[in-house]
């Protein structure tokens, strides 16, 4: 099932990441019909789409090495796998240190499951004494009926980057 919209990608890049979109949903759609019926997708459920990264992760690499860069995205991985247990979400690596939550319910919201996310993150520091800390950010964006899953990562993904804009600006004038 070919969904619309790749005319309107003008550049390579573009169209890479919109099939890359597309090639996901294909593969979560058959999980989002077994698991919420398919009139999830269609409005009859809340669904809100998060999209987040490592915050640092370059350096990350860069100072501590590749392997140390490894162990955190597996360590994230597990919070989120956990998280998403927990929570009833699903949770993914998008590619590179990017992945994406998706919320299901009315019991939990985008805001809910960041902060839950955030005391995970923080009881991980806690425990590890790593020389650095593993966080987060993320953005999100609340399905709209009619929206495609493409405008739903889309405006999430926009949502994370005014963030990251915000509060590492912020960051940066109180050093």
């Amino acid at each position: 099932e070919k969904e619309a919209g790749l005319e309107a990608c003008p550049d390579h890049q573009s169209r890479h990441n919109f099939l890359k979109l597309n090639s996901i949903w294909s593969e979560l759609k058959p999980y989002f019909i077994e698991t919420y019926g398919d009139k999830c997708w269609y409005s009859d459920c809340d669904i809100t789409g998060s999209f987040g990264d490592i915050d640092h992760f370059k350096s990350i690499n860069d100072d501590y090495g590749h392997l140390e860069g490894d162990r955190a995205l597996s360590d994230l991985g597990q919070i989120l796998t956990d998280l998403g247990n927990e929570l009833d979400l699903f949770c993914s690596r998008f590619g590179g240190d990017e992945f994406t939550i998706v919320t299901f319910n009315k019991e939990y919201d985008a805001i809910y499951v960041c902060e839950e996310l955030d005391k995970k993150l923080d009881y991980y520091n806690d425990k590890h004494n790593l020389p650095y800390l593993l966080q987060v950010s993320i953005g999100y964006s609340y399905y709209k009926e009619g929206e495609s899953l493409h405008d739903l990562v889309k405006n999430a993904d926009d949502s994370l980057y005014r963030w990251k804009y915000k509060h590492f600006e912020r960051t940066n004038k109180e050093a």
